[in-house]
């Protein structure tokens, strides 16, 4: 379980940087008003279904991925706060997947729904995701410290995903893909890293 976590935060984070390699990404990134992204993506129409396809994608895995972490952390030898902050973390990660996948229906309709969604993402639903997926990489990279894990792998995983808590709380203006630079790093901590509760004492 523990390995899986791991290789599933690092796919994800494969997954969100691929999706922008694909036409029209850098375009539309680059497009200086709402107009100019839509003659890109009309331009690159099937890239772009690809490319959020992709996004999606990492972000399904990073759910899972999150969630396969909170499942190991609550079969380790921790405090009742580790295992709570876990369960809790586990939670958020399964509402950041089903909110985005809310926000991301539109971005695969006709280009009066792109538009629309662009123009006018729902915001109790992004606010929703937002706090959801960094809440819950703030929360696990708490859990990291419980379970013995290497604490600079749960400092950087924790200052990270706090700072884009705190810039996302601040104005709500954020790039999701952000994100997942702390999931990456955790991901690579969770699959290399045996954690202190699970190491086996030497024999004397």
């Amino acid at each position: 379980m523990q390995r899986t976590a791991g290789f599933f935060l690092i796919f994800a984070a494969v997954l969100a940087g691929a999706s922008l390699l694909i036409p029209p990404m850098n375009e539309v990134g680059l497009a200086i008003d709402l107009d100019q992204q839509l003659a890109a993506i009309e331009a690159e129409i099937d890239g772009w279904y690809t490319a959020q396809g992709l996004f999606a994608a990492g972000v399904l895995f990073a759910a899972m991925g999150l969630v396969f972490f909170a499942t190991h952390v609550l079969g380790l030898e921790v405090g009742f706060l580790a295992k709570f902050l876990a369960f809790v973390g586990g939670v958020a990660a399964l509402a950041a997947a089903v909110s985005w996948a809310m926000l991301v229906f539109d971005r695969f309709g006709t280009l009066l729904r792109i538009r629309e969604a662009l123009a006018a993402p729902d915001p109790i639903v992004s606010m929703v995701f937002g706090y959801t997926l960094l809440g819950a990489l703030v929360l696990l990279s708490l859990v990291m410290f419980r379970s013995g894990y290497p604490a600079w792998f749960g400092w950087l995983v924790f200052v990270s995903s706090a700072a884009l808590l705190g810039l996302f709380a601040y104005d709500l203006a954020w790039d999701p893909l952000w994100a997942f630079a702390p999931m990456a790093l955790m991901g690579v901590g969770v699959f290399f890293a045996q954690p202190a509760r699970m190491r086996r004492p030497r024999p004397v």
